[in-house]
């Protein structure tokens, strides 16, 4: 037996549905040699940890579920607007970066890259939620080239973004996406209101610029329901879905906007 149980690095598992074809590719990567721009946070500080060889076997499993376990949202959105395009993903599996980074989607090497923190995560975690987390990775990914981006965004087009992005990724990799807008509506309320303060903070040109800052910081990053742009953003997407299935998703991407139906 491996050092990985069974899993070995750089092992790529290929997805097989009518959208885009999906090859995921597993390594190891020290946390000491990513630099900055394949950081959740740039400059940020870790220590060095080694890669558990438990749980790089436990991520190894996601991605051969994900290969024979294929997610119809996936497919009917993804599929008009990929085609059979193939996309070759890497997943970087590092250890050592602090808390609240479990995964992220960054640049490595030059490629979008997705990466799973170990140190974060536990054996039961990744079983239990690995998977949902995975998928909104892919999701990412899948998103990168056909959202409308500007080089140079102000501030409300950042948080536009993050409600976009983050809140598709949000719906398709929640695990509980059929129960979400019946048994979690108050929820929504609460993140849209925070949203809505967050623009009138965003458009307030008395407002310091670190205020602004840790505004957009906050839409995204910290425990999962206080992420108020990702949060309203998946319960968009999620009443989107219901009302007009993947085809007012597929407007959404194509228009880069994901108003509140």
């Amino acid at each position: 037996m491996d050092k990985h149980m069974g899993y070995n690095e750089g092992q790529s598992v290929k997805s097989r549905n009518d959208g885009p074809v999906i090859e995921l590719r597993v390594i190891e990567v020290a946390a000491e040699r990513l630099t900055d721009e394949s950081l959740p946070i740039a400059g940020i500080r870790m220590g060095p940890r080694q890669i558990d060889p438990r749980k790089f076997a436990a991520l190894g499993r996601l991605v051969e579920r994900f290969n024979s376990d294929e997610d119809p949202v996936i497919t009917e959105v993804f599929g008009p607007l990929h085609g059979g395009r193939k996309f070759s993903v890497q997943i970087v599996a590092t250890s050592g970066i602090p808390a609240p980074y479990d995964a992220w989607t960054a640049t490595y090497r030059g490629c979008l890259t997705m990466f799973f923190n170990l140190s974060e995560w536990t054996e039961a975690d990744l079983d239990r939620s690995g998977f949902g987390v995975l998928k909104h990775e892919v999701t990412h990914v899948l998103l990168e080239p056909l959202l409308r981006k500007s080089k140079t965004p102000d501030d409300v087009e950042l948080l536009d973004s993050i409600v976009m992005d983050e809140g598709i990724a949000h719906f398709i990799g929640c695990p509980d996406r059929s129960s979400l807008l019946k048994e979690k509506a108050a929820r929504w309320e609460t993140a849209e209101q925070e949203l809505e303060k967050a623009y009138a903070g965003l458009n307030d040109g008395r407002l310091p610029r670190e205020r602004k800052a840790a505004l957009l910081r906050r839409a995204n990053t910290g425990s999962f329901w206080d992420k108020y742009g990702s949060i309203s953003g998946m319960f968009r997407a999620a009443k989107l879905y219901k009302i007009k299935g993947a085809d007012g998703l597929i407007e959404a991407i194509r228009t880069s906007k994901l108003p509140r139906p």
